[in-house]
């Protein structure tokens, strides 16, 4: 991917409108990691019209998505989608900053609440489509567990959403988030499906990669389709750290009028298994309590 001329396009908005910004200065501050808690970010936006600036500070206007891309404002793919918790607004000099933090997933994560009673006989896959049918912004993602496993007896999932969600991949000793609003629960040997994303000099890494506690660190810069749980391939002037790696946290920053425009990503080597794409299934095994 060629990676220059740089573009965004930033999403502001509820549930029925929105308003899309391509050309004011916008700054972000992103952090993607395969946690349960909401990922967060930390928006801003300059000089937003007064109209659309009083939607966002009076919680009118509650959702955002950051696109990037490069080359053309058609290749802009989302990097960032969530929830504003906390906007503001900030004067610096004679700009009006809209400032917006931002939280993926998190008014599910507080308020899902699940009051379901699954026959003897159902699968942890029927506990997990139960579950999301009580989110309302989070979607069907993918899952790298064995959902087959089944109840030998009913159980009663009365509680949090995200306790019953911790309680299943606990069960498998697996990691679940929310990356951009889509459900992801994954075991350590298992990855999201797809191809893995090439990291070289000539596809954006930035310096040679590090080793950490936490595994390795790669700096590149920016690019949309590497996901927390997903496979990059790294081929480094050092080539001691040449393989393929799952990432498990991506720390995004940019300024559309400036020259910060990187991830720094944190990754785990080792041989990975491909994990499936959510599918609804029906009710026939659940009975509301």
């Amino acid at each position: 991917m060629k990676q220059y001329l740089r573009y965004y396009t930033l999403q502001i908005g509820d549930d029925k409108e929105s308003v899309e910004i391509s050309n004011l200065r916008v700054k972000f501050s992103i952090r993607h990691t395969h946690d349960k808690t909401p990922n967060k970010a930390t928006i801003s936006v300059y000089n937003l019209n007064p109209t659309h600036r009083n939607l966002v500070v009076n919680k009118q206007y509650s959702k955002v998505s950051l696109s990037v891309g490069y080359g053309t404002p058609e290749n802009c793919r989302l990097l960032y989608s969530g929830q504003i918790s906390k906007p503001r607004t900030l004067r610096e000099g004679v700009d009006y900053i809209t400032e917006m933090e931002c939280d993926d997933g998190a008014t599910d994560y507080r308020n899902a609440f699940m009051s379901v009673t699954l026959a003897a006989g159902s699968t942890h896959s029927d506990v997990l489509e139960q579950c999301i049918k009580t989110m309302k912004d989070i979607q069907p993602g993918v899952v790298g567990v064995d959902g087959s496993v089944t109840l030998s007896r009913g159980r009663v999932c009365y509680g949090m959403t995200r306790d019953v969600l911790t309680q299943v991949a606990g069960h498998h000793d697996a990691d679940w988030s929310v990356q951009n609003g889509r459900l992801i629960i994954l075991k350590a040997d298992y990855c999201q499906p797809g191809e893995g994303t090439m990291l070289s000099q000539e596809t954006g890494m930035i310096n040679s990669p590090r080793v950490t506690n936490d595994g390795l660190e790669v700096s590149c810069l920016l690019n949309p389709s590497i996901q927390v749980g997903g496979l990059i391939r790294i081929d480094s002037i050092v080539d001691d750290y040449d393989g393929d790696y799952k990432v498990t946290s991506i720390e995004s920053t940019g300024d559309s009028h400036d020259n910060e425009w990187t991830s720094k990503i944190t990754a785990v080597n080792g041989k990975f298994k491909k994990a499936k794409k959510m599918k609804k299934k029906g009710r026939k095994n659940a009975v509301s309590s």
